[in-house]
């Protein structure tokens, strides 16, 4: 037996030794879970454990809770909380953002801004724009005039005539000897 064989024979033994411990732990523990344990733990469950949390909570926590918790909670809602509460919004909270910020800040619309804005303002706005549309036309004028008609002109005289040659002359010849080669 040569080296790699002994190698590989040792290996298979060492992982057979830790390996199917394990195995046969697994094996027999999921045995005993599918077949002893899970049903009766699912028949205590079903037939048990769910009909008595039921029936406490039903009969004993509920009523605790709802006496405990629930009317002294709507109560004090009812009673305390809510009037508490609409007494900050219309006293206190209300109020400040009304007199305090909106009152003012209207006065300062209405008998200051607004007519600044309206008579002033707006038509400036207008005029600027009517003026950066008139700047970006000429502009676009400008660009055609300068830059779009010369490269057109360049391309018309320049380039087309002796592409079209090219193309016309010899390209056309060419793909079509070799349409005719390989047909």
């Amino acid at each position: 037996m040569t080296v790699p064989h002994l190698m590989k024979n040792l290996l298979k033994g060492l992982v057979f030794v830790l390996y199917f411990p394990i195995y046969l732990i697994q094996t027999a523990f999921g045995w005993l879970w599918n077949k002893v344990l899970e049903p009766i733990t699912s028949w205590l469950m079903l037939r048990i454990v769910m009909p008595i949390t039921a029936w406490v909570w039903r009969f004993l926590l509920e009523p605790l809770w709802r006496c405990v918790f629930e009317i002294p909670g709507r109560w004090l809602w009812k009673n305390l909380l809510k009037p508490l509460l609409l007494f900050i919004w219309k006293g206190i909270v209300y109020p400040f953002f009304y007199y305090i910020l909106y009152v003012p800040l209207r006065f300062l619309w209405v008998y200051l801004l607004r007519g600044f804005y309206v008579h002033i303002l707006k038509p400036v706005l207008r005029a600027c724009e009517i003026a950066a549309v008139w700047i970006g036309k000429m502009l676009a004028a400008l660009w055609r005039m300068i830059v779009v008609r010369p490269l057109r002109w360049l391309w018309r005289t320049v380039f087309l005539p002796p592409l079209s040659w090219l193309k016309k002359e010899v390209l056309k010849p060419i793909a079509d000897q070799f349409r005719e080669w390989f047909r």
